[in-house]
């Protein structure tokens, strides 16, 4: 809620920054939780952090659970 940039850092080890700019008016107040604007921004980052999760989530699982050949 203060900060006017947000970093989001994606993979492991770190290949790409995304840099999310803030453009809420200042003073901030705690009503500003109820803002459209900041709930949309809220979503927004949860959506991109919910994306690596599930892709490292696939990359972890693949490499710990590799398919095995089938034999005919």
């Amino acid at each position: 809620m203060l900060a006017d940039q947000i970093l989001v850092f994606e993979g492991h080890p770190v290949q790409n920054l995304d840099k999310v700019d803030v453009d809420l008016p200042r003073p901030r107040f705690p009503d500003l939780l109820r803002n459209g604007e900041f709930i949309m921004l809220c979503d927004q980052l949860r959506l991109k952090l919910k994306k690596e999760h599930a892709i490292r989530s696939l990359a972890v699982e693949t490499v710990v659970n590799p398919a095995q050949p089938t034999s005919v």
